[in-house]
């Protein structure tokens, strides 16, 4: 105790805001700890199905989820997710997309969406994750991507729904951005 006391003393007459500041730290140090989560152990199974086939970026709906950085981690997969102090522009942008055009009322096809020309054309996504645990179900959204040409299902895996990216001529939201190109003529 008396090489506290010292200090205490010694920054109390030298320079009082010093002291304060020393006082808001034994005050931290007595406060109960953070509140943390318990993370379940693993990977959800859909993840595991992921990490079978070819590699690529995953996105899980929604874009700011924070549950696919933990799986990222522990698997060593990429994710386009994203949340926290820093976040790219590119994810913010598909957030927004995301909740105007897929997890609103709206009833737009999933093909002719902003959000889905938004991930196929300037994202590398190649598998997309509609959770069974979001909040409020995916129900709808999952019946829009029934129709979906520019994402094929690949399984339902316990609830969760997982899609690859179709980035081909039979979907208007990639085909849109890359017409194809003119044939040259026949060389007489």
């Amino acid at each position: 105790m008396f090489p506290f006391a010292f200090i205490a003393r010694c920054a109390f007459i030298a320079q009082p805001p010093l002291a304060v500041a020393l006082g808001f730290a034994v005050a931290e140090t007595l406060c109960p700890p953070g509140a943390f989560f318990e993370v379940a152990p693993g990977v959800p199974p859909v993840y595991e199905q992921i990490l079978a086939r070819a590699p690529g970026p995953v996105l899980e709906i929604p874009p700011l989820s924070a549950d696919p950085l933990i799986w990222a981690a522990r698997r060593g997969f990429e994710t386009l997710n994203g949340g926290g102090a820093f976040i790219p522009a590119i994810t913010l942008r598909m957030e927004t997309a995301v909740q105007n055009h897929w997890l609103t009322d709206t009833y737009q096809a999933i093909d002719d969406s902003k959000a889905a020309r938004l991930l196929l054309n300037e994202t590398e996504v190649r598998y997309l994750i509609l959770p069974g645990r979001t909040r409020g179900g995916i129900d709808p959204l999952a019946e829009r991507f029934k129709d979906s040409r520019c994402f094929r299902m690949l399984g339902d895996y316990e609830g969760d729904l997982l899609y690859e990216a179709s980035r081909t001529r039979e979907c208007p939201a990639w085909a849109s951005e890359h017409p194809e190109k003119p044939s040259a003529p026949p060389e007489a």
